[in-house]
């Protein structure tokens, strides 16, 4: 998971070509996908969860909680709070745009009461019984911050409740942790540990404040072999309610070569093309005793650019290489190829710039949905919110569509009593 992810806005006129032919395992598109259509019941209880980035709100990319389609959702992660490196105290990133952001309708001389994207948030809440926010923790630029304090019983209890308070004080469903990622057996022990505190202090929070509603304990989960086999995933799974599977940057700047992005299987043709693949995590995973109920499947909402190469599986320019928001992209007459044997798909067109762009159609979108059911998976989970399209072309959209409309995502209601919140309004539930 990132912690910084500016809209990158390029030149895409390049990719205005027509499309030229494929091998049989690809297909030529145009992408495009259909609005969200709800249907009569809910069947499946599918997640459908997305993280939303504090920075989202500032001038680079301008996306507020009010461009959310809350009705695509079943869960909302809010990111990154920070943790002390040495006492494990958990606390906000970025307290201007999580508490104080002037929204219309706030008062900004009431310091008794909260603001920002953390009011906006409880606001959806109450609009949407079945959305659930959870905050995240964490983050690639934060979890070196995770190091030192897990190592402790004193550090992982200080994690605990100050994580839990902030539950108590924001409004939120629960805790997500992003440390990417313990490196060693110490480390993924103290990872299992730090889990059983906090499921423990939010299980003793619920109990006495809110009637023993579900707190939900989640982490971002590694798809890559090096990072999932270090750690102990029986031991933690006992304690979360679903992991979120990053599947994906499985090739990128720091690659040999240009590759796909998020892809579910390996290429057998081109193997340069696919160093990592999410179908071989999800197999470890379920070796391991993961319930595949509680796994999201990943799913990227950007793309990521190979320039001055020939072609997928080659060799390209790392120091020009980018990543760049999905809406960013122009793909309505784009050069796409769709890779139905991996379920990647990538934009290139040699006779301009000779850069590539990996990156998730809504086709794929819809055929990694239907590889989920396939596997009992219990969600999907998008990052991050900033970078979707609307309408047609909309990934979270089209997937929501896939497994049957907005009434067939999990309905479980969310909790909106938080009688110790240190904000009147919140406490008060937004009335006077």
């Amino acid at each position: 998971m990132k912690t910084v992810s500016a809209a990158t806005v390029l030149s895409l006129s390049w990719l205005a070509h027509s499309a030229t032919a494929l091998p049989s395992s690809s297909v030529a598109v145009s992408a495009t996908s259909t609005s969200v259509v709800p249907t009569a019941t809910a069947t499946s209880g599918f997640r459908s969860v997305a993280y939303f980035a504090d920075w989202d709100i500032y001038s680079s990319i301008n996306f507020f909680p009010q461009n959310i389609t809350a009705s695509t959702l079943s869960h909302l992660i809010y990111c990154f709070a920070n943790v002390n490196s040495t006492t494990g105290s958990v606390g906000l990133s970025d307290v201007w745009a999580d508490l104080q952001f002037p929204y219309p309708g706030d008062n900004s001389s009431d310091t008794s009461a909260v603001a920002g994207n953390v009011k906006q948030l409880y606001l959806m809440k109450q609009q949407n019984r079945n959305l659930k926010t959870l905050l995240s923790i964490g983050g690639a630029t934060y979890s070196t911050n995770f190091a030192n304090f897990t190592l402790t019983q004193e550090g992982r209890q200080t994690f605990a409740q100050s994580a839990v308070e902030l539950v108590q004080n924001l409004g939120f469903d629960g805790i997500d942790i992003d440390w990417e990622y313990p490196t060693d057996q110490a480390h993924a022990e103290a990872f299992t540990r730090l889990l059983e505190e906090v499921r423990t202090a939010l299980d003793n929070y619920s109990d006495q404040w809110a009637n023993n509603t579900n707190l939900l304990l989640s982490v971002a989960a590694p798809a890559g072999a090096s990072s999932y086999q270090v750690m102990d995933l029986a031991g933690m799974d006992k304690y979360l309610d679903m992991w979120n599977l990053m599947a994906y940057d499985y090739a990128g700047s720091w690659s040999d070569n240009s590759g796909d992005l998020a892809n579910v299987y390996a290429s057998k043709s081109d193997p340069n093309s696919t160093p990592t693949n999410t179908d071989d995590a999800i197999t470890y995973y379920l070796s391991q005793g993961i319930s595949a109920s509680k796994i999201n499947l990943g799913m990227p909402i950007y793309a990521r650019t190979f320039p001055d190469t020939t072609g997928l599986g080659q060799p390209f320019n790392k120091t020009a290489a980018a990543e760049v928001n999905y809406n960013a992209i122009d793909t309505t007459n784009a050069n796409i190829t769709e890779l139905t044997d991996v379920l990647a798909s990538y934009s290139y067109n040699s006779s301009s710039d000779g850069t590539l762009y990996s990156f998730d159609t809504p086709n794929i979108a819809k055929l990694k949905t239907e590889y989920a059911q396939s596997k009992g998976l219990g969600g999907a989970m998008f990052w991050e919110i900033s970078g979707d399209k609307v309408g047609e072309e909309s990934i979270i959209g089209t997937v929501v569509n896939a497994v049957g409309g907005s009434t067939a995502l999990d309905q479980s209601q969310n909790l909106l009593s938080y009688p110790n919140s240190n904000y009147t309004n919140l406490r008060n539930q937004m009335g006077n």
